[in-house]
């Protein structure tokens, strides 16, 4: 390989290693971005969802208990539009990533406890006949068990979110140390590659660029006289 083409393989070598270490650093700054996005998108949007359907469910067994205890049979049907978007909550919360399972049993739980709560009210406002002891316990039975799996969906959200906050501090803390390697490496190897260019292109030489060129200069004005002096490693090369 000539000088010329020596000297120019440098900042080649230089934007081939910039490449990569550019190409790292992006990668770990998507993964940065992706955990935080997911726990914007997904793991906050869960607490959210799951805290404002425990206080609608908590919501909707008042309503109920007043309305029995007023005797206003009429405010069943207001109860019934809450059900409605009591389920719809539930069905938004299992669309989300990783809720499926968690949106078809709340959605199951809800039902059970829903129907076990109108046929109670029902019966104590009289709207229809049936054993009222026997349907309280049964609403208050799934009452409790759709309260405590509301309870630990809301508690395992918290955890969730916690995790990916602390999932995109490392995140953010894995570019800055990718950035500094990344930089130190890079810096290594062009360091070490420029070492090597110049220690051929001097050996190829012989010594100085400007010594060379006044030989040169000298050998072209016809001056054969000259004497050329050489390092120690040429002399005995």
């Amino acid at each position: 390989m000539n000088i010329k083409n020596r000297i120019w393989s440098l900042p080649v070598i230089s934007g081939v290693i910039f490449g990569m270490g550019l190409a790292v650093s992006v990668f770990f700054s998507n993964e940065a971005l992706n955990d935080i996005k997911r726990t914007g998108d997904v793991d906050y949007v869960v607490l959210s969802q799951t805290g404002v359907l425990q206080a609608s469910v908590q919501a909707i067994a008042d309503d109920m208990k007043n309305a029995v205890m007023e005797g206003d049979k009429k405010r069943l049907v207001t109860v019934d539009e809450t059900a409605a978007k009591i389920t719809e909550q539930i069905k938004r919360l299992g669309a989300l990533p990783g809720q499926k399972t968690n949106g078809e049993r709340l959605g199951s739980e809800f039902r059970d406890y829903y129907a076990s709560a109108q046929t109670a009210s029902k019966i104590m406002l009289e709207m229809e006949k049936g054993d009222a002891p026997v349907a309280i316990s049964k609403m208050q039975s799934s009452f409790n068990a759709l309260s405590t799996d509301l309870g630990s969906s809301v508690t395992n959200a918290k955890n969730q979110f916690g995790a990916g906050i602390q999932n995109s501090a490392h995140s953010v803390q894995l570019v800055m140390i990718a950035g500094i390697l990344v930089a130190a490496v890079v810096m290594l190897v062009l360091a070490t590659v420029s070492h090597f260019i110049v220690r051929t292109i001097w050996h190829q030489l012989g010594g100085e660029p400007e010594y060379a060129r006044k030989i040169a200069q000298a050998v072209a004005a016809g001056d054969l006289s000259i004497d050329i002096e050489m390092d120690e490693k040429h002399r005995n090369s």
